[in-house]
């Protein structure tokens, strides 16, 4: 039984020891801590899921910087003002002196100040988690093609504007960048690709993973047949490109958040694999189990153990665990064999039948198995020169993908790193999304990803005749600084185009500042652009076919699980009709048609059912995917 705290000494009289502050003061200057910025105390000692701090929000910046989001912030300042009170008043008893009625009084007054204290903090941290916690704003989509999938003409026009830069290697073939080219050029590359659904090999994101999530969510809702986790190990060293020394009730927090918006994205008889050495490893079980279905662990030998890490004076660390989890308590599971080595022969003396040795739940453990990690391997042409994202190996998640989906399938991997899980999906006829925060992703996932387009023969690249193709798109969402500075102060006006947002009933609600010129919005003091048609498409959950320019506007042309849709968003002063040419007779099929400004059409417009886009998107924005 653990012990509880020495009771207080009483006093003697006037005599000596360490003074005791009045118990009125106590309470007041536990009122005054209330005003000052203060993040939750962590508890201390082993942390399980009842001392989990659910419903926190892990907020990391760029740089590796972690602040917490704490929705009933003024419910804690609350209690501890009332412990502090309370505390204030059995001392002031139990040293006799002074009018009871009197201290009473005292502490009932630096209590009532201490709550409206907190009542403000509070008001203030809502607001700050509301915004968080609405889906993102995409500020930029771009693409990255196969150059071999475009027109000769085209081909031509762009490698006159962007001449293939000189590679390291030689590559089959070569990628082309979006970003690299003009707006009018990366236009028609990209409608050179045909239907946009059926030609995006893979989705990169830039942002957030947990607020990335909730962006995709309306379209990825159960279709992601694999999902592959590999979250910082929170080992509490330095040296890594990530955050990996946070309280484990924090680091707990942020993990049960991204569990909570990936598991509703898999299918029926989808997998999930969570990757993990020893530090957290227990805690992380606890929550999968809470969410998913166990069916196994993996544990991976990462290989030879030689200089400072064999000095140790204890067993030494040479493994890493991979949680198999499923969606049902069956998932999809394709059986894997190892190719038998030459020479090798059964018990019995005779050659072995079957396809090969079946693959164990122990790996690099054999003559048979060899799976050394990259980070042991000096030699190794997969490294990307960055050793704080301790990147795995293509042939690590060969094996997890060939095993849990089939090609064509959906793969998600929230922590891309260096991008291996995608480059895998991609080189294995997969589908993939991947997400990480700018450094990491345009410093190495990117430039990796489009050299997988060209044709990287690195990996797993020979076994499965990888010679290039395909095309990824990229889609860079608002910062964590842009994401809490959004909210309009009382009584300021936006300007137009600025999207800002208003707190109504607790929910951040649009300003309609932004309809005066919604393909002209921005964002912030640095009046960062944003993309509003591709924030509409992914909230929507559009599979959008083509996204058309004109003069008076732009349209989203895809559809929804009810039919076709088509967005027309019109520039400042366009007639609507003007936007609206293209769409008639796009399709005998009854859809919807979303449109915003005056003069719009009233419940019909010919074979669409009409919608508000103004109030669709600022419904949308307003939810929360928590």
């Amino acid at each position: 039984m653990a012990r509880g705290r020495p009771r207080p000494r009483r006093g003697r009289g006037g005599g000596g020891g360490r003074r005791r502050p009045r118990p009125g003061a106590r309470a007041r200057d536990a009122a005054a801590a209330l005003a000052a910025p203060a993040a939750p105390a962590a508890p201390e000692g082993a942390v399980g899921l009842a001392r989990l701090a659910r419903g926190e929000h892990v907020v990391e910046r760029e740089g590796g910087a972690c602040e917490t989001l704490v929705p009933d912030l003024e419910a804690r300042l609350v209690a501890a003002a009332e412990r502090a009170a309370g505390e204030a008043l059995r001392a002031r008893a139990l040293d006799g002196g002074g009018d009871p009625a009197h201290e009473v009084a005292q502490q009932r007054a630096a209590l009532e100040a201490a709550r409206a204290l907190a009542r403000g903090r509070g008001a203030v941290e809502r607001a700050r988690v509301a915004l968080w916690t609405r889906p993102p704003l995409v500020l930029a989509s771009s693409w990255v093609v196969d150059a071999a999938r475009l027109p000769e003409a085209l081909r031509a026009e762009v490698e006159a504007c962007d001449p293939p830069p000189a590679e390291d290697e030689r590559l089959p073939g070569r990628a082309v960048d979006t970003r690299r080219l003009p707006a009018d050029l990366a236009r028609r590359v990209v409608a050179a690709l045909g239907p946009l659904e059926a030609a995006r090999s893979g989705l990169l994101v830039e942002g957030d993973n947990a607020r990335a999530l909730r962006l995709l969510a309306p379209r990825l809702r159960g279709e992601v047949q694999c999902a592959y986790l590999d979250p910082p190990f929170n080992t509490a060293s330095d040296g890594f490109a990530y955050a990996d020394r946070l309280p484990s009730h924090l680091w707990l927090a942020a993990l049960d958040e991204r569990l909570g918006l990936v598991a509703p994205l898999l299918r029926p008889d989808g997998a999930l694999f969570a990757h993990i050495d020893g530090h957290e490893k227990e805690r992380l079980r606890l929550l999968l189990d809470e969410r998913l279905h166990h069916v196994t662990e993996v544990i991976w030998r990462i290989g030879w153990v030689s200089g400072f890490k064999s000095r140790a004076n204890k067993f030494i660390r040479n493994h890493d665990t991979i949680y198999h989890y499923g969606r049902s308590p069956r998932p999809l599971f394709l059986k894997q064999h190892l190719p038998y080595p030459a020479g090798y022969v059964r018990r019995d003396g005779k050659p072995p039948r079957g396809e090969g040795y079946p693959l164990e739940d122990t790996w690099n453990c054999s003559a048979v198995d060899r799976l050394d990690s990259i980070q042991l391997k000096s030699f190794s042409r997969e490294k990307v020169g960055d050793p704080g994202l301790t990147q795995k190996n293509e042939d690590l998640l060969e094996r997890v993908l060939l095993t849990s989906s089939r090609p064509g399938d959906l793969v998600l991997d929230p922590y891309a790193g260096s991008g291996t899980t995608a480059a895998v999906a991609h080189k294995t006829g997969r589908r993939w999304v991947t997400i990480e925060r700018a450094a990491a992703l345009e410093a190495h996932a990117r430039p990796r990803l489009a050299r997988v387009v060209a044709g990287c023969p690195r990996g797993v690249s020979a076994r499965h005749g990888w010679r290039g193709g395909g095309a990824f798109q990229t889609l860079r969402l608002e910062s964590a600084d842009q994401a809490l500075a959004a909210l309009l102060a009382p009584g300021a006006r936006a300007a137009p185009g600025q999207v800002a947002f208003r707190l109504e009933d607790g929910r951040p609600r649009l300003d309609p500042a932004v309809w005066e010129d919604p393909l002209g919005a921005w964002l912030g003091p640095e009046r960062v652009a944003v993309d509003l048609p591709e924030t509409f498409a992914w909230l929507a959950g559009l599979r959008v076919e083509r996204v058309e320019d004109v003069a008076a506007g732009r349209l989203t042309v895809g559809a929804d699980a009810a039919g076709p849709v088509v967005v027309a968003w019109r520039r400042p002063g366009a007639a609507l009709d003007e936007v609206l040419r293209p769409v008639e007779g796009a399709s005998r099929t009854p859809g919807v048609l979303f449109v915003h400004g005056a003069g719009a059409p009233g419940r019909r417009w010919g074979r669409w059912a009409v919608r508000r886009l103004e109030a669709a998107l600022d419904d949308l924005l307003a939810l929360s995917a928590r």
